[in-house]
């Protein structure tokens, strides 16, 4: 009988640390997790606001037009010109347009993490699994000469602190919340990095 090929990926083989045929650390995965549910929170909020924006021609349009819109690019896009046209205070206005590039930057980074290849897996000296460091690369890196992107746990988790932080914003916005009003410090945001740092 021919040995099982993937034994290796199994509980007590070699590679049984990792994710059954990648380089992929098992110890990620709840990290990933925490981004990928950020993310969704993050999404979704996003909508809400344009909704809120719009409440003028109808939230339930508003909300129609955001979710026909999947891709983040654009719908980040459509965000900014809202805020544009419908946004009067000077203040508000540019902190809203802080939020739109913080969540670009937030989305770009969670494409990458979903859609490039994740082509290697460096260790730490000192501490070897929670310093492993693995590189993504992007697809089209194959054809031209593109540094790679490096996460770490740490690197994952802080990205998902981020994510939920933007999402309150825009929800302290559409609420009214007296503390959108009160500058770019939010009280969640030194608790989120304490509890961070504290499970590293």
């Amino acid at each position: 009988m021919a040995k099982d090929p993937w034994a290796i990926w199994h509980r007590g083989g070699r590679h049984s640390s990792f994710v059954e045929g990648t380089i992929v650390p098992k110890a990620f995965l709840p990290a990933i997790g925490h981004v990928v549910v950020a993310f969704s929170r993050l999404d979704s909020q996003l909508d809400l606001t344009i909704a809120f924006l719009l409440v003028d021609a109808q939230r339930e349009l508003g909300t129609a037009i955001a979710s026909a819109i999947p891709n983040y690019r654009p719908r980040i896009e459509l965000f900014e010109r809202i805020i544009d046209i419908k946004v009067d205070d000077d203040d508000d206005k540019k902190k809203l347009h802080n939020l739109a590039s913080a969540i670009f930057a937030v989305a770009d980074e969670r494409h990458r993490l979903i859609h490039d290849y994740m082509s290697s897996l460096s260790f730490g000296a000192l501490n070897p699994v929670a310093e492993h460091r693995l590189k993504l690369n992007r697809k089209e890196a194959i054809f031209r000469k593109q540094k790679p992107t490096e996460i770490t746990k740490r690197s994952l988790e802080e990205l998902a602190v981020r994510m939920t932080d933007l999402s309150f914003r825009l929800q302290r916005f559409t609420k009214n919340d007296p503390l959108w009003k009160k500058g770019t410090k939010f009280p969640w945001r030194d608790r989120s990095r304490k509890r961070i740092t504290a499970t590293h």
